[in-house]
């Protein structure tokens, strides 16, 4: 046997009703959003990539400009000593790392750049395309029969038998 919903306020219903307009709409923004971040990213991967190919030219020349220095120190002097070589080597090695950095950077983005569109496939458009089904179809499906029980609910509620006592405010 059916027992009905049980409804003891139509403003409770009518709150509902009004929180579940407020998640929808909030859902939908939110899967906007994440949408324009995700186009953001690979935008930015993007600009990451030029960054470091700058980057490596930079540090070439820096390696370059190294080697010269440590090539000119590396002659006799005028009393045919060798001159101490310990800064422009350290610099070499230092342009060096700061190059190899650069290119592992490069490296790490293009895998990025690749891997990022397969990444969004598994972990979000799936999801995200469940939520929005329900956003844009179940929930407006939900809110429609919704409003027509309490349109059905107020008709009752105005249909009082003659004999019945009037509703106490606060009581449908």
């Amino acid at each position: 046997m059916n027992d009905g919903a049980g409804v003891q306020s139509l403003d409770a219903l009518q709150d509902w009703q009004a929180a579940l307009t407020i998640f929808r709409t909030e859902g939908l923004d939110a899967l906007a959003s994440v949408t324009s971040e995700l186009n953001r990213l690979e935008g930015w991967l993007s600009e990451k990539l030029q960054f470091w190919h700058h980057k490596v030219r930079d540090y070439e020349e820096e390696v370059a400009q190294a080697k010269n220095e440590l090539r000119n120190r590396s002659f006799p002097d005028w009393s045919g000593r060798m001159p101490d070589t310990t800064v422009q080597e350290d610099n070499l090695r230092d342009a060096e790392r700061r190059l190899d950095f650069a290119r592992d950077q490069i490296q790490v983005v293009r895998r990025w750049i690749h891997r990022l569109p397969a990444e969004i496939t598994e972990i979000y458009e799936g999801a995200g395309r469940h939520l929005s089904n329900f956003l844009d179809g179940e929930v407006p499906r939900g809110l429609a029969m919704l409003s027509r029980a309490m349109d059905a609910i107020e008709k009752y509620l105005q249909v009082l038998p003659e004999s019945a006592p009037p509703p106490r405010k606060g009581t449908p």
